[in-house]
């Protein structure tokens, strides 16, 4: 299903995409001596802004099985759709996965919106807010030897009644070539359970809960760099990582959200200032870069200001 979403509506990225943040969160990002790496904070997707995330797939189907099952003209599709949609709701297993007793999974959000008052108008960039210019190209061929697996770029998938019929083009695939070929819940095995091809539950259980969110949120235009990380313990995981030039480590943070921290090849080629800066800042963030070793970063002002180049 994922590889399907991702050839209905996420072809291929923009070239640059934004991080919104905080102007004095780049002590953080870009912290190395050398001026090649910068340091990204991946935030636990259960501690993001849709509270619903993951669940909210789980919930759809629950409230608009009707609207699914009435895609199909066949009656034996109707009855394969909803079969398969029941026993979706009714096993574990995508809880199981949601719960994450396998591992964890991390993100760090970006958006194609530049320059964008939604985001400037957020808490986290409200006061002081700047956008880091995310070069797509740079992040691939910079990153394609790191000691351990890069993150994913991968679009976020807005559900809603008016996509449901290409998100679940998959899923009507499966119904529509196996409804002809199932033995319906009537026949019964020896030991009381329904014979039946699971198919059509496990491509719904294979939804990548990660980068699902209601299409409420849509207008943000949001892609994510996902990490998946293995269930393991944390303090000894560090440790094994603790000689590479790279790192990698767990934390929770002042906020006790659980956050993964990672150094990647710096892929961000500008800096965007919010609009309550001052053009006067454009200089001392260039000066502040440079003493930190960072070169070929643009610095720009909101709203149409003039570029300079460091």
């Amino acid at each position: 299903m994922l590889n399907d979403m991702k050839k209905m509506y996420c072809e291929e990225s923009d070239k640059f995409l934004y991080h919104y943040t905080k102007i004095d969160v780049l002590q953080h990002i870009f912290n190395d001596p050398n001026g090649v790496k910068v340091n990204l904070r991946f935030t636990d997707y259960h501690f993001l802004n849709d509270a619903d995330e993951g669940i909210w797939f789980y919930n759809f189907l629950k409230n608009h099985k009707k609207d699914v099952v009435n895609i199909f003209e066949k009656e034996n599709e109707r009855e394969y759709c909803e079969f398969a949609i029941d026993n979706f709701l009714g096993y574990e297993s995508y809880f199981y996965r949601l719960n994450e007793h396998y591992g964890k999974h991390y993100s760090f959000s970006l958006s194609e919106m530049k320059d964008s008052m939604q985001f400037w108008r957020q808490d986290y960039a409200n006061e002081n807010g700047v956008a880091l210019r995310f070069n797509t190209e740079l992040y691939k061929d910079k990153n394609n030897d790191l000691p351990y697996p890069v993150p994913e770029l991968e679009c976020v998938h807005y559900l809603g009644n008016d996509t449901m019929k290409q998100i679940f083009s998959e899923f009507i695939k499966i119904v529509t070539d196996e409804a002809d070929l199932i033995k319906y819940k009537e026949e019964i095995d020896k030991d009381g359970e329904p014979i039946v091809d699971m198919q059509g539950a496990s491509v719904l259980n294979r939804a990548p809960f990660w980068v699902i969110k209601n299409s409420v949120w849509k207008s943000e235009r949001e892609w994510r760099l996902t990490k998946s990380v293995g269930a393991l313990n944390r303090s000894v995981y560090n440790q094994e990582h603790e000689k590479s030039d790279f790192e990698q480590k767990f934390e929770v943070d002042e906020k006790c959200i659980p956050r993964y921290r990672m150094d990647i090849r710096n892929p961000f080629d500008e800096i965007i200032l919010g609009p309550s800066f001052s053009d006067y800042y454009i200089d001392s963030v260039k000066v502040w870069l440079e003493l930190h070793n960072y070169k070929d970063v643009d610095i720009s002002k909101s709203l149409g200001h003039e570029r300079r180049k460091i």
